[in-house]
């Protein structure tokens, strides 16, 4: 099915050629409401801990995305390292994913 932009106007012009997924993402959540506003889950859950909304918003989002990308291996590695005057910096590269790896600086 295809949902019309006259029907679900974009708020903001697309970051590039590809589009936007807004029309769609709008469309799910008028068929299937999903609200992971936690204030609102609050509202509804008044004796339950910020910590419970995050753990069940956190399941939520990952259940939806179909997202699971399984126990995490660091595999940190040093790639630069200085010695400054009050402490030491290091470059490392890190997974955040077993298919993603970044670059950070450890202070």
């Amino acid at each position: 099915m295809r949902v019309s932009h006259d029907l679900l106007p974009m708020t903001r012009d697309p970051l590039s050629h590809y589009g936007n997924l807004e029309a769609v993402v709008r469309g799910i959540r008028e068929h299937r409401p999903l609200d992971l506003n936690a204030e609102q889950w609050h509202k509804e859950h008044p004796s339950e801990s910020f910590d419970i909304w995050a753990e069940q918003a956190r399941g939520c989002l990952l259940t939806g995305l179909h997202y699971d990308p399984g126990p995490l291996d660091l595999r940190a590695e040093i790639l630069d390292r200085e010695e400054r005057e009050d402490y030491i910096q290091e470059l490392v590269l890190f997974n955040t994913t077993p298919w993603i790896r970044v670059a950070g600086y450890f202070l």
